[in-house]
């Protein structure tokens, strides 16, 4: 079985891939459509471990986007060398923006494309 948060995390990812605002085409396309999203909750009957596969399936076609780290989109605008003198302390902020990726919701506002082949 697999990791219950990630599978989670990854069914919330689905079901907003196929959310709309127009109920009649909300769900259409997603491979819990029929068997509806409140299947687990409704249906007495339901098969977690087809859950699970069906989810997991459409998460490994869909990875999470990966964006670049805080280095990489300032080197980018050629301000990390302005900004941050390199440190060998590993909990410096100059080394977290060297290796953290941006994440997803921040790089969306600042209109960074997530990186290519990830």
């Amino acid at each position: 079985m697999s990791d219950f948060v990630q599978t989670m995390k990854d069914w919330r990812r689905m079901c907003d891939a196929y959310t709309t605002d127009d109920a009649a085409r909300c769900c259409q396309g997603c491979p819990m459509d029929g068997r509806g999203c409140g299947a687990i909750y409704e249906d007495g009957n339901a098969d977690p471990e087809v859950i699970e596969r069906e989810v997991n399936q459409w998460a490994a076609e869909h990875p999470e986007p990966v964006y670049p780290t805080w280095e990489k989109y300032l080197a980018d605008l050629m301000m990390l060398d302005m900004m941050c003198d390199k440190t060998d302390n590993p909990n410096s902020v100059e080394n977290y923006m060297r290796k953290t990726p941006i994440p997803a919701e921040i790089a969306k506002k600042l209109g960074i494309e997530p990186k290519e082949g990830v």
